[in-house]
């Protein structure tokens, strides 16, 4: 039978069985989707390498969620240093990230790796990468139906691998940077981003 996951719809699901047994499947949270301004520091370019650091806790007030923390940190080696009259400007980079709500509500941790072409036009500079994503995801929480309430259920899902297309833009303007990318990955994506520096 179909049954909520953590995420999906709030009504529980009654499953009958022998001698008059019935099984409750807990509802969910109903959440599609939601967005989360998250604060990124990119130190560079060192030897070819730039570091990024992102980082936001915020507590979303009296709904089921707490506090909602994300934390990332990666680094971009320029390879293209190694080889002259390359067309395009080539990195690798490495990434991880952690986000947790209400520190056992759910806990996610994403490694990914890419390789990133680029290239300068004029105050423009159109990229495109791929890469490979691992997303591990655990959730803890307390049915409110059925025998259930009061016991926590831990479910831990399959790690999942997918690759990864990203293809963007960033606009330089003096100090500022405008940047827009799309993602296609385990899921499809949309980030805008504004930054300040060289």
């Amino acid at each position: 039978m179909k049954a909520p996951t953590v995420i999906g719809d709030v009504n529980a699901v009654q499953q009958d069985g022998d001698n008059g047994t019935v099984l409750y499947h807990p509802g969910g949270f109903d959440v599609q989707s939601f967005g989360l301004a998250v604060p990124q520091l990119t130190i560079g370019n060192i030897l070819g390498t730039q570091a990024v650091v992102r980082w936001v806790r915020a507590d979303v007030g009296d709904s089921d969620f707490g506090e909602v923390s994300l934390f990332g940190a990666g680094l971009q080696h320029s390879i293209s240093q190694y080889f002259e009259g390359l067309p395009v400007d080539l990195a690798a980079g490495a990434f991880y990230q952690k986000f947790t709500i209400r520190d056992d509500l759910m806990d996610t941790k994403l490694w990914h790796v890419d390789v990133t072409a680029s290239k300068n036009i004029s105050f423009m500079q159109p990229y495109i990468g791929l890469g490979y994503d691992s997303f591990d995801m655990s959730v803890r929480y307390e049915p409110t139906t059925g025998g259930s309430s009061g016991t926590e259920l831990d479910v831990k899902f399959d790690t999942k691998s997918n690759v990864h297309l990203t293809a963007g833009a960033q606009i330089k303007l003096a100090i500022l940077k405008l940047n827009a990318e799309f993602n296609q990955a385990a899921t499809t994506t949309v980030a805008v981003g504004l930054s300040l520096g060289n």
